[in-house]
């Protein structure tokens, strides 16, 4: 027996703290012939066990045996219906080899009860809205009368082409720019009733989660700020009399400042008479309020067809043609005419010559109403921006280049404008932006200073290129809010005759992101298992790694300072080699590469190179053609792509490794599934898995889902085929069944892109296959991973609905706003990836990583990292090679620790409170031999007074472990 009767009493009260399972029987290695051995134990109820071969030695596991529900459908090699296991090993380690190590290090682990705790949340800086450098842009600025502003952004990860819809953000700031709350995506604090407004699935516990729209991107609503057509259909517009943020163009919806709906949500159709068409819409809208609660409508017009071309005409002959402010009346949507100009230019080439820019501007772009009522107007057509009284007469202009924002100064009455110009060639534009003050229209036109926001080329010309201004004026203080689109939101204060920056955003979010990149979207993961380094791509498909947890810093991965890798998925082989289906472009191959960034041979098609496959569809970001990468413990890759031109046909294709760089590989099986389909892995025994949108009746989600719209279309199941070549994965994968399949797994897994609206299939899910054949499964629609075993069965299911607010339990700061619950948070989780102890989950929408902990209630040789209470005795661990005392025993204030090292080594010292939970890591760094004291003064990491009670001490040095208790007394 390998675990002393010491040790299973103090495991059994440690779990007995925590839950009612209990090992009944200490788990026994027994060896029985020259390879060959017999694992036994037994716990006192039905549970999940995982069991392994351990050599504590080095704290490695040598053999991954089992893991698995007990009961009546129990992967094997564990027995059904039985508390007690019999499990035999032959002696052979995860990669089929014999053990070569000395026996008296080997122990057998027996875990049960899996649970999981949030550890880390890397990534969700709230400043990043606004930063991605293409196809980006803030969606409206407005400043409420308290000094409050609020910022709406629509990034391009969230953008699709074909919908021509995207994912609205809106976040509050203070007036010097500190991020306050986010208001959209909901908050998951507002009661299921006031949330309902929103479209939410009711939880049942007060907790709810949002309905998915679409899930080819995440349209969290079933209000208007879901059913974004057009680009610019739901901008912000600015705040009414009762404080709320109007959203909206043809319709508005109004928000309240905690996030929930007035008017019920429902939005008000504000053009009514005349009928407004719709389809033929251009342009963006620009609403500002009067004084008698009417509306000024510009920007937004009527074309004779559904899109602009070079020969496509704007007609003079409508009512809603360009060249016109609007008058609504909101509460009958009767429209009528409050200002037109004539010799508007019909044609786009006309259009943009004449308007500096893109065909989609307006002649008449963006109004303001000053604290007297004048109306100014942005006339991009006579270069201009033109002042009335409230009946629509002329009191003169201010000349100007390209008008295309305007804000007023309501206690100064200065005039502050945003032009906005763009030179447009093939695949994109110049777009140049500039903030002009003026003193006031009867000042003669002089500007008082002018600033060149930017100047920049953009790859993407005409509507997406907009820009927003916002006037705060607190206090005697007049700040300047300028959103821009690819460049984020800066700050700058009015200095009179200068502007000075005080905030650049995308600056901040850079610096205090600790992703640290662009496009801050975790999208694929990949996990050397060796090392614990994690690597993911974003929506562009850079391809990153984080290599230190305790103080996690994002390292760009690249062959040299001048060649950044790109990856649209990513593996890594246990061969220690990176697999990439590499490039940012619509072909690609997939590359193989070492660890660090270097060429591995393959040499695909003689071609002399590290290529494994030929070119194939991988589709560029934000959408992927690239469903699945995976490499299997011979070296064999699998990967799901498209390979023909019909967006829905892709297809399973299976490359062998030959193990030699100079032979060209075969494609030995090239299988066509249903488009709805992503994530392929394979197991240790050779087994595929891959995922589809396989519509199960028995799919194991929580019922209050299983009626929603979103969770019909986006929800698939995982499929297994068995062997290299046993199991033909030819055949219908269709509805809800797959030919030859070995198994068809319910858990559920999303988002898989529903092509509900037109437009290709783009997003896909990645799940993991673990060690044992335990699967890790995300669903975005229910905002949950589930775990289960290889027999089908649910071992473990978490996760709750939260934005970027949502902390868990973890600390928030330097957040305000934080929502702290026990659950672990999700708003869009799309991939997970394992490691022996912990998860990794990308959460798309929050732009994040979720480093997750599997903790177990049972665990006869516990991880001290997590349970270190009551570890009497630590026997199977090295001995001590070094000393520890502290005093006084028990202790007020505060106590002295000293630690004799014999020799140079790393010093891991950490602290944990009676239920296992760290409370302070008072070192981790490498000393020297000799003796070392550290003081605490009973404060957890945080510097906040920890209560009275049992803490224990940690400490490692180097493969040398001692654990140690305290008493803490007031």
């Amino acid at each position: 027996m390998f675990i002393t009767k010491k040790i299973l009493l103090v495991v059994v009260f440690s779990i007995c703290s925590l839950n009612a399972l209990v090992l009944n029987e200490t788990p026994v290695l027994t060896k029985i012939s020259t390879s060959n051995w017999k694992v036994t134990f037994s716990v006192d109820a039905i549970t999940d066990v995982a069991v392994s071969i351990v050599d504590v030695s080095d704290s490695t596991v040598v053999r991954h045996l089992a893991a698995g529900v007990l009961g009546g459908l129990v992967p094997p090699p564990l027995l059904k219906d039985s508390l007690r296991q019999t499990i035999y090993w032959d002696g052979r380690n995860d990669r089929g080899d014999l053990y070569g190590g000395n026996e008296s290090n080997l122990r057998v682990r027996v875990r049960a009860g899996m649970t999981t705790q949030l550890v880390s949340l890397i990534g969700g800086e709230p400043y990043s809205i606004g930063i991605s450098p293409t196809n980006q842009f803030i969606s409206g600025i407005v400043a409420a009368s308290d000094g409050s502003v609020y910022v709406a952004g629509q990034p391009a990860e969230f953008w699709h082409e074909h919908y021509g819809q995207t994912f609205i953000t809106v976040r509050k700031f203070d007036k010097n720019g500190t991020y306050v709350k986010t208001v959209f995506p909901i908050p998951s604090n507002l009661s299921v009733s006031s949330a309902s407004k929103w479209g939410v699935v009711d939880n049942g516990d007060g907790s709810y989660t949002p309905k998915n729209l679409n899930t080819s991107l995440p349209i969290l609503t079933s209000t208007i700020l879901g059913y974004m057509k057009h680009e610019f259909n739901s901008k912000l517009q600015y705040i009414d009399r009762d404080q709320n943020i109007v959203f909206g163009s043809r319709n508005i919806m109004k928000i309240r400042p905690d996030g929930t709906l007035a008017d019920d949500g429902i939005a008000k159709n504000l053009m009514v008479t005349p009928t407004f068409t719709t389809s033929k819409m251009q342009g963006e809208a620009n609403i500002t309020p009067l004084k008698n609660g009417k509306l000024l409508l510009t920007g937004m017009f009527n074309i004779g067809g559904s899109s602009w071309t070079t020969t496509q005409t704007a007609p003079d002959t409508n009512f809603y043609r360009d060249g016109k402010v609007f008058l609504i009346d909101p509460a009958t949507g009767t429209v009528s005419t409050w200002l037109s100009i004539d010799s508007v230019p019909q044609t786009a080439t006309e259009r943009l010559a004449k308007l500096g820019g893109g065909a989609y501007y307006s002649a008449l772009q963006g109004t303001a109403v000053d604290s007297i009522g004048k109306v100014y107007v942005c006339d991009r057509l006579h270069q201009r921006v033109a002042v009335y009284d409230s009946a629509a007469q002329y009191l003169g202009a201010l000349p100007i280049s390209h008008p295309h924002r305007v804000q007023v100064c309501g206690r100064t009455g200065e005039v502050y404008v945003l032009t906005q110009t763009q030179a447009a060639w093939a695949g994109g534009c110049m777009n140049t932006v500039k903030l002009i003050k003026f003193a006031s229209v009867a000042s003669g036109g002089a500007p008082l200073c002018t600033l060149m926001i930017t100047s920049a080329s953009i790859g993407r010309s005409g509507r997406s290129a907009t820009s927003s201004i916002a006037v705060n004026d607190i206090d005697g203080v007049v700040t300047v809010w300028i959103g821009v689109w690819g460049q984020g939101v800066r700050l700058y204060r009015d200095n009179g005759k200068t502007f000075s920056l005080i905030k650049d955003m995308k600056a901040v979010s850079l610096a205090e992101n600790k992703l640290g990149i662009e496009n801050p979207t975790p999208d694929r993961l990949a996990l050397d298992q060796a090392t614990g380094h994690l690597y993911f791509n974003n929506s562009a498909y850079n391809l990153y790694k984080i290599t230190d947890w305790s103080d996690p810093v994002t390292r760009i991965c690249s062959t040299s300072v001048n060649q950044r890798l790109y990856a649209s998925d990513i593996a890594i082989g246990p061969n220690n080699l990176m697999y990439l289906f590499y490039g940012n472009t619509y072909n690609a191959p997939v590359r193989r590469f070492t660890l660090d960034n270097k060429h591995a041979p393959a040499n695909w098609s003689n071609s002399g190179k590290n290529l494994l496959t030929p070119y194939v569809s991988s589709r560029a970001a934000p959408c992927s053609g690239m469903r699945g990468l995976a490499v299997a413990q011979n070296g064999d890759v699998a990967i799901m792509a498209i390979t023909k031109a019909n967006r829905s046909l892709y297809t399973v294709g299976v490359y062998p490794d030959t193990g030699s760089s100079d032979t060209s590989w075969g494609f030995v099986r090239c299988s066509p599934i249903p488009g709805m389909s992503g994530g392929v892995k394979y197991d240790l025994k050779g087994n595929l898995y891959f995922g589809a949108g396989l519509r199960q009746s028995t799919i194991m989600a929580p019922a209050q889902f299983l009626s929603d719209t979103g969770f019909k279309w986006g929800v698939g199941s995982i499929i297994r085929y068995d062997g290299k070549d046993t199991g033909s994965i030819a055949g219908s994968i269709l509805g809800t069944t797959a030919t030859n399949a070995a198994k068809i797994y319910d858990f559920p897994m999303s988002p898989f892109s529903a092509d509900r609206f037109g437009g290709c299939l783009c997003r896909s899910p990645r799940f993991d296959v673990d060690a044992y054949g335990r699967l890790f499964v995300p669903d975005a629609v229910t905002c949950q991973v589930s775990v289960g075993d290889n027999s089908g069965n649910m071992i473990h299911r978490f996760g709750k609905y939260g934005n970027i607010d949502s902390r868990g339990s973890l600390p928030g700061a330097p957040l305000q706003n934080v929502i702290n619950r026990s659950e672990i948070p999700f708003a869009w989780p799309t991939a997970v990836v394992t490691s022996e102890d912990y998860m990794y989950v990308s959460d798309y929408m929050n732009y994040r990583i979720a480093k997750i902990k599997m903790v177990y209630t049972a665990d006869n040789m516990p991880d001290f990292s997590s349970h270190p209470v009551s570890i009497e005795d630590n026997n199977h661990w090295r001995t001590p090679a070094f000393s520890l005392t502290s005093g006084p025993i028990p202790f007020s204030g505060s106590t002295t620790i000293g630690i004799s090292l014999p020799g140079h080594a790393n010093l891991d010292f950490t602290i944990y409170d009676a239920k296992g939970r760290l409370v302070k890591r008072v070192v981790n760094g490498h000393f020297g031999p000799g003796l070392h004291h550290f003081k605490w003064n009973g404060k957890d990491g945080n510097d906040r007074t920890l209560s009275a009670g049992l803490y224990v001490y940690r400490v490692k040095a180097g493969n040398h472990l001692i654990v140690s208790k305290t008493i803490i007394v007031k």
